[in-house]
């Protein structure tokens, strides 16, 4: 989802440099066209991954250029920040990363925009509920003005592929946005939870009573509270998949490819 969203917004953002330059009779204001179009795809994609994450402070958002390329965040659990490894007793029983370990994730790794995000712009998004389609906006009434000003002179056929594989992109944030939109059971994820914890309390003090062997009750103690707890795992992770500090390496790929590729 995220990697259709990410390659058909950059197939777009090319294709509208290469019909713009390519015009028999270039127009004037060519390049300001250009460079204002791709740093409003940018900004949409930035945008986009901020909503998927949950993240709704524009501060996060950075500056960036093409040859400003941010270093990769570090994948081995052993060189990332303590704070990015260590999550509070809310995690455990709410099955989700409570909300200033996120806030401390979302400063620590902004996401970058190509020319930045100005003040104009910061005061017309802010109030907005859904800035990814604010943007869209802008970057559909763009086209359409220079296509009306005699820029982007290539034949409607071929035009209206740039706003197909903008439409396919948007499609492809929908369907991640679904997911994190649609929330997972809610007392099912912590029935699951409670009952995990009732399992690990009572079971030691049984087997312990049981079995005479201290290592046979301490393996059959483990057994069955190992698959529990990966489930519990899972659940955490599958109401929140695009907030998880182990998508870090996701986003900067997302970021970075269209960096390097416009």
């Amino acid at each position: 989802m995220l990697a259709q969203m990410s390659s058909k917004w950059g197939d777009a953002a090319i294709q509208v440099i290469s019909f713009d330059e390519g015009a028999k009779e270039p127009v004037p204001g060519g390049i300001r066209f250009r460079s204002e179009f791709v740093h409003t795809m940018s900004l949409m994609h930035a945008l986009a991954l901020q909503r998927l994450r949950g993240d709704s402070h524009l501060t996060n958002l950075t500056y960036g250029r093409f040859m400003d390329i941010p270093p990769e965040p570090p994948v081995d659990a052993d060189l990332v920040d303590e704070w990015t490894r260590v999550r509070g007793n809310k995690s455990l029983v709410f099955l989700r990363a409570h909300r200033p370990h996120l806030e401390k994730y979302w400063r620590a790794l902004p996401l970058a925009v190509l020319g930045g995000i100005n003040l104009t712009e910061c005061s017309i998004l802010e109030p907005s509920r859904d800035r990814v389609y604010l943007v869209m906006c802008w970057l559909h009434r763009a086209l359409v003005a220079r296509r009306m000003a005699g820029g982007i002179s290539q034949d409607a056929p071929i035009v209206s592929r740039i706003y197909q594989v903008l439409s396919d992109g948007m499609l492809g944030y929908e369907n991640a946005l679904k997911i994190v939109n649609t929330p997972f059971p809610f007392p099912f994820a912590q029935c699951v939870a409670l009952l995990l914890h009732i399992n690990a309390l009572i079971i030691p003090l049984l087997m312990a009573d049981w079995l005479a062997d201290p290592y046979l009750a301490s393996a059959i103690t483990s057994s069955p509270s190992s698959p529990s707890t990966s489930s519990t795992r899972w659940l955490g992770r599958s109401k929140s998949p695009f907030a998880s500090t182990r998508t870090t390496f996701r986003w900067f790929i997302y970021t970075t490819s269209l960096m390097r590729g416009w």
